[in-house]
């Protein structure tokens, strides 16, 4: 939270709570859904995006509820969702493919970060 509140001190428009469950190489230690709330309550009124694991609309309304002012939006979106259209970049179509229901029992976590 202290990155975040400094962050806000230091003049920024738009804090992003990007959780466990956001691709890529992050920092995080809490899922989205448990920080989010943390660090809108930390950086009021500043605006908060959700990052990680909002696939559909019903994680979109989750992160909403939650008191963020949206969802950072440059992950592929599914035909039927409800969030608004993004430029993506352009990429191949296996990678735009709705997962299984099973997708997940074989998902790990590892760092490939320094000290």
């Amino acid at each position: 939270m202290d990155a975040a509140k400094q962050a806000v001190d230091d003049g920024v428009d738009v804090v992003v709570a990007q959780g466990l469950e956001a691709g890529g190489h992050n920092y995080a230690t809490l899922p989205t859904f448990a920080l989010v709330p943390l660090v809108v309550d930390a950086v009021a009124p500043a605006l908060v995006l959700a990052a990680g694991g909002i696939a559909d609309g019903r994680g979109l309304a989750a992160a909403l509820m939650l008191g963020a002012d949206g969802d950072r939006a440059d992950q592929p979106r599914w035909p039927g969702d409800r969030h608004p259209p993004v430029l993506q970049p352009r990429t191949d179509a296996r990678h735009h493919r709705r997962p299984g229901p099973d997708a997940a029992a074989g998902a790990g976590r590892s760092w490939a970060g320094g000290s």
